[in-house]
């Protein structure tokens, strides 16, 4: 029942399709803090909150609201948002929701609704779960439906710079290049994957955080140094990579072949394994007849396995420790 939630749809307000895009945007865990986050500080004038630690709904929600033309309260205090607007009984999607939250008369959550359902408020909102996220709150919990003024005037940082997609590409290239792998795949769109390399990178080089392509951000990019690469990075490995541990089970599987063969017992162990491995017992089956090498072929075949794992092995871990890998 909660599918359409996590989507957008026809008619919903330009504030809320820009908080859908970051849906999923999480802080990240230790000493480093995600650029985006730090950017809706500065989106609502507190350019001085350099962390991902400090409570972000009510920036998150300044942000958005000046993505779409609205003008939030530029509050870190979600409360705030109960003197915005106008009151309502009957919000729409878009409409601004006040929570309260923990046992003091000033804390609180705020955030963008989306549906009631039952005894449940769902919202879309940041800091939920220190991530961008969908989620749902009592309506024991609820302070107050706020919708946004009739008129509002746009936040100037907020508004993005229309930028050519051949700009776009050129600046995603450049990103990569020097590191900002985050970027994903140069394709000349404008996204979240893109907005949050260039955030990196202004953060990482004291530039005002706008997150927009530009040709002056173009040209700093290109007159920059490569991105360093932490010492833990440049000397560890990947953990929960899909492809080492790929890798890895190709390893223990070529291992477990080419051991067994000279063993003498991989023929009741591959007989029981599907895919690949029945593939090899079948066709050692149909050419019995003419000569018997299985156990010849079986080393082979496990050296073959083994090679290209451990050289993809490398690929892998080398990538990462350059920093090609994206963070």
């Amino acid at each position: 029942m909660t599918t359409n939630f996590k989507k957008v749809l026809p008619g919903d307000p330009a504030h809320l399709i820009a908080a859908f895009e970051l849906l999923g945007l999480k802080e990240i865990v230790g000493g480093k803090h995600e650029a985006q986050v730090v950017a809706f500080f500065a989106d609502a004038g507190h350019d001085w909150v350099k962390d991902d630690e400090t409570a972000w709904c009510a920036a998150f929600a300044h942000s958005m609201l000046g993505r779409g033309g609205i003008k939030g309260t530029g509050s870190l205090a979600a409360r705030s948002y109960l003197d915005w607007g106008s009151s309502t009984d009957s919000p729409v999607r878009g409409d601004i929701v006040v929570f309260k939250r923990g046992n003091s008369g000033w804390q609180g959550h705020v955030a963008f609704f989306l549906a009631e359902v039952g005894d449940r408020v769902w919202v879309l909102g940041g800091n939920q779960s220190n991530a961008v996220s969908v989620a749902s709150y009592a309506k024991s919990s609820l302070l107050g439906y706020r919708h946004p003024p009739l008129a509002s005037v746009a936040v100037p940082v907020s508004a993005p710079k229309p930028a050519s997609r051949a700009l776009i590409e050129a600046v995603q290239k450049a990103l990569i290049a020097k590191g900002y792998n985050e970027v994903g795949k140069p394709d000349g769109l404008y996204g979240s994957k893109t907005r949050g390399a260039i955030l990196a990178f202004e953060a990482d080089h004291a530039l005002s955080l706008t997150g927009q392509p530009s040709g002056d951000l173009l040209e700093a990019i290109m007159a920059a140094e490569p991105r360093e690469v932490p010492q833990d990075r440049a000397t560890g490995k990947p953990e929960n990579n899909a492809a080492l541990k790929a890798t890895n089970g190709q390893l223990g599987f070529g291992g477990l072949l080419g051991g067994g063969a000279l063993l003498g017992f991989a023929e009741p162990i591959v007989k029981s394994i599907e895919g690949g491995a029945g593939l090899v017992y079948r066709l050692k089956s149909s050419i019995e007849p003419i000569v018997d090498l299985w156990p010849l072929g079986a080393v082979v075949a496990a050296g073959a396995v083994i090679y290209f794992a451990l050289r993809s092995r490398k690929a892998v871990v080398e990538d990462y420790r350059t920093g090609k890998l994206a963070r």
